[in-house]
């Protein structure tokens, strides 16, 4: 990084900090999230963005992450799945580290030394005896497709005897992100590779992924992120659309509508008063999400362990869970019988008035 780069950034820091913290209190955001943290998820590429920068993520491009940084929308709250994999994530590893028989020692996050505009937030650390320190990003997959290898051999004593680095190209990047930044701030005391442990739906054992540190590679990213924290996000300038923001663009548009109907204008106090109701109705929503989540890949945790079978016992034979079929039962089919005996239906058919549906639109 060049000098007058690094003046750059610190100049640009000290203004984006204060349009953060206005856009924070201006702004409904996701709830779990804070001025600071806004703050810093505008100023930094961080391991969850290379991806996309690099041009290789499935889910975002390029200019989704600019509208992101110089805060053009709202950060991205999380959805089913991705609080689902953040649930799941000590899970994931412990599952790991059974594997390579390690000892977990908790996430954290770098900062590069020379440039701490570049960040990567790593989910877990392992000690292994036999390979000494590691990485590991946790992923949990619903739906592998062949983007995902088989994943590495690993024999009981916790020795990889044939490793698989084969992952979807922007969760190579992000691995590859998070060990080029511990590298450079551990050094000679770096992991020596990380993994990427996958629990894939349906299979009782994760997937190990193992990834070296190829410099050649890392510092093509490094040069990618430079290139676009300063030539597009502090110059403000956008870079070009892809095929897929232009079909998310028509999808927006389609969406787009006038409200119409029997609508409550509220004065500026009452507004405030419910727009704060309703962000805490938010808040809640997802905290029961994030819950239910979690209970749903718990059980079906305890559903690959039971498998074919009725259900599961302790060793004393006490009950732990069950998993059996429901009784057949006799359902009424309206649609066939509409279609065979029109006249009949409706005759015996009347209008119901509709109940009401509430929804929170923020």
């Amino acid at each position: 990084m060049k000098d007058y780069q690094t003046e750059q950034y610190k100049k640009y820091c000290s203004t984006q900090y204060i349009k953060a913290f206005n856009y924070f209190q201006k702004y409904i955001t996701p709830t779990s999230w804070t001025a600071e943290k806004m703050a810093r998820h505008s100023l930094t590429v961080s391991g969850s963005k290379i991806g996309a920068i690099a041009g290789h993520c499935r889910y975002r491009t390029p200019l989704d992450v600019f509208l992101d940084m110089t805060l053009n929308k709202a950060p991205f709250g999380g959805n089913y799945k991705t609080r689902r994999g953040q649930a799941m994530e000590h899970e994931v590893a412990y599952e790991a580290s059974e594997l390579l028989h390690a000892q977990l020692g908790g996430g954290m996050e770098l900062v590069h030394p020379d440039f701490n505009g570049f960040t990567c937030q790593i989910d877990e650390t392992m000690k292994t005896p036999i390979y000494g320190a590691i990485l590991c990003e946790c992923k949990w997959i619903t739906y592998p497709t062949d983007e995902w290898g088989k994943g590495s051999n690993i024999d009981a004593s916790g020795t990889i005897i044939e490793e698989d680095s084969q992952i979807p190209q922007d969760y190579f990047d992000q691995v590859m992100w998070q060990l080029g930044i511990a590298t450079a701030v551990y050094k000679e005391n770096a992991p020596k590779f990380a993994i990427l442990s996958a629990v894939i739906k349906n299979e009782s054992v994760p997937r190990i992924y193992v990834i070296h540190l190829d410099n050649d590679y890392f510092n093509d990213l490094m040069s990618k992120a430079e290139t676009f924290l300063f030539d597009n996000v502090i110059a403000n300038k956008a870079p070009e659309m892809s095929e897929q923001d232009i079909k998310e663009l028509e999808k927006t548009q389609k969406k787009q509508q006038t409200v119409e109907g029997d609508f409550l204008a509220l004065d500026e106090l009452k507004e405030k008063e419910l727009l704060e109701t309703a962000v805490k109705y938010k808040e809640i929503a997802f905290q029961i999400a994030e819950l239910t989540t979690l209970k749903d890949a718990l059980k079906e945790k305890m559903i690959n362990v039971i498998g074919d079978h009725e259900g599961v016992i302790s060793h004393e034979g006490a009950l732990i869970a069950t998993y059996k079929t429901a009784k057949a039962k006799t359902k009424f089919n309206e649609k066939q019988f509409a279609s065979e005996h029109p006249d009949l239906y409706q005759q015996y058919s009347e209008v119901v008035e509709g109940s009401r549906i509430f929804s929170n639109k923020l």
